[in-house]
């Protein structure tokens, strides 16, 4: 009987929208907590399983991970398991400009002949924008130029 390798992985990276920091609407300085689950759904182990965030670098996974292959790393994944983690993305002024964030995340692993297998998932999270603009007009009264009191010619200062 011949047995045959089925690597795969599945990633999936979730969140809860802007966390509004100061309670003034989404602006600059506001968060957005991202939380991934990268699943072995293959019949193999994977080893030195990944995850990386095209806008947040390499992402911790904090759970799930053992180290099968004896490297000293805890970076392998068994099938059926899950690895879990999360990072916090602080909001710039660009992003609430346009109104959205996208990012890609991607969870990779070698299965045991060293072939690569990869999964990936975007994320977009809306930015409520709220433009304002507020006018503040003030003046000092007229300026009877002619002692004669407000009439044609005098100024508004």
């Amino acid at each position: 009987m011949l047995f045959r390798s089925a690597p795969a992985i599945d990633l999936v990276k979730t969140n809860g929208g802007v966390v509004d920091l100061d309670a003034n609407g989404d602006d600059a300085g506001d968060q957005i907590v991202y939380d991934y689950s990268v699943e072995n759904t293959g019949n193999v182990t994977l080893y030195n399983v990944a995850l990386s965030d095209d806008q947040l670098g390499a992402i911790t996974l904090t759970s799930g991970l053992t180290d099968a292959d004896g490297d000293g790393a805890a970076d392998d994944l068994a099938v059926g398991a899950t690895a879990t983690g999360t990072a916090t993305a602080t909001l710039t002024q660009a992003q609430i400009d346009a109104g959205s964030v996208t990012n890609i995340a991607e969870a990779t692993g070698e299965d045991p002949d060293g072939g690569e297998v990869s999964d990936d998932d975007t994320n977009t999270v809306p930015i409520d924008q709220a433009p304002a603009i507020d006018l503040v007009k003030t003046n000092g009264g007229v300026v009877d130029l002619d002692a004669n009191g407000d009439d044609a010619g005098d100024q508004i200062v």
